[in-house]
This record gives structure tokens, C-alpha cells and sequence, in this order.
């Protein structure tokens, strides 16, 4: 029994002599110290991103031009002439068209404007879909869009990570399972061997 302390006793004293004292206090002060670091730096960070965000959005809204009076608004009134005129005519200015401006983004898409059955599908709109995990990109070339049915799924992911979505008019795309393969008779998806979803096995 006293050769296990024995041995014991040695390989702790040859830990100490290799890795300083042991001290759970010190260590526990050093990460306190770290972490309270780290949270004022983001703390730092996140208010700066405020200001920035608030100031550039005072900026942009101060160089938006005010709506423009019409033309001749501001101009005095003519003056009448001495010179008889035949008939009379009126001084009012004529309406003005205002100028066109250009659309800030990209043009959006109504319900109407949508095609049938959701198909074709972005990989983007895919990952907007409710019921994803966090972190989960859906790569452009996985994506197939069949009839209001779509698969796709992230090459880095393991497992069973292709996921199935259901395209209905009123709700949009939303995640209907995960799997490997899909059985088209479960899905109540007919066979047709013209057209078959590239999705079932």
C-alpha cells in the first residue's frame, strides 16, 4: 500500500516541478479578468454600431431633398401689358411632372406575381424558411424544385441533411421533413413516369 502512495508521491512532485503551483484561485481571477475584458469590448463594439447606425441614418434622411413647389410658384406675377390683346388668355402655370426616381432596391414580388407552385426556388429563400437549425446554408446546387415540392441541403452538415419543402400559396415554403430519400407514395405524390420529382426513390 505505502509503494502506491510512494509512486504516487512522486509523480505529483514531478508534475509540480514541470507546471508551477497548481492554483485554482489564480486561475479562476485570470479568466474572471478575461471575461470581464471581453464583455466590455463588446459592449464597446455594440454601442459605437449604434451611433454609427444612428448617425448615418441622420445623414441619409438630411440629404433627402423636401418636396419641391411647383414651377412659377415663387416667380411675381406678370405684369399686364399696354398692348391691346384680341383675346384673353390665362397666366397660370402648367403642371409640372415629377421627376422619376429610381427604385432603391431590387424589385419585390407580389403573391400574384409569384410563379405556380413556388417552383422555381432560390437557395436564399429556402434558408429563410421557418424550422432550420441555426447555421444551416442551403447550397445553391442542391437545390430541386419539383411541382410546389423543393429538397436541398448544406454539403457540410452530416447525417440526413436533406430537407423536404412544401410550397402552399398561403404560407409560402415550409420545411415538410428530413431524410435521405423521400417515398413519393407516402407524400401522396402520384407516380408518373413522364415527369417524376427527383426527389423520391
Amino acid at each position: 500500500m505505502t509503494d502506491d502512495f510512494t509512486r504516487l508521491r512522486g509523480a505529483m512532485n514531478e508534475l509540480a516541478e514541470h507546471g508551477g503551483s497548481p492554483d485554482l484561485y489564480e486561475r479562476a481571477l485570470h479568466t474572471s479578468r478575461r471575461l470581464r475584458r471581453r464583455r466590455a469590448i463588446a459592449t464597446g463594439a455594440a454601442a459605437a454600431a449604434g451611433v454609427a447606425a444612428v448617425v448615418t441614418g441622420a445623414a441619409l434622411s438630411a440629404g433627402v431633398p423636401g418636396p419641391t413647389p411647383p414651377p412659377g410658384a415663387d416667380a411675381p406675377p406678370a405684369a399686364p401689358t399696354t398692348e391691346p390683346s384680341p383675346h384673353r388668355t390665362s397666366t397660370s402655370p402648367s403642371p409640372s411632372r415629377p421627376a422619376s426616381t429610381s427604385p432603391s432596391g431590387p424589385p419585390t414580388t407580389t403573391a400574384s406575381e409569384r410563379p405556380e407552385g413556388g417552383c422555381p426556388v432560390t437557395a436564399a429563400t429556402l434558408d429563410r424558411v421557418p424550422g432550420l437549425p441555426g447555421g444551416y446554408r442551403i447550397a445553391a446546387d442542391t437545390v430541386d424544385c419539383w411541382k410546389g415540392w423543393a429538397t436541398g441541403w448544406d454539403p457540410h452538415q452530416q447525417g440526413d441533411g436533406m430537407y423536404l419543402f412544401r410550397y402552399s400559396t398561403s404560407h409560402g415554403w415550409r420545411v415538410h421533413g428530413q431524410g435521405s430519400a423521400f417515398d413519393c407514395a407516402t407524400l401522396g405524390i402520384p407516380k408518373d413516369p413522364d415527369d417524376p420529382p427527383p426527389f423520391c426513390s
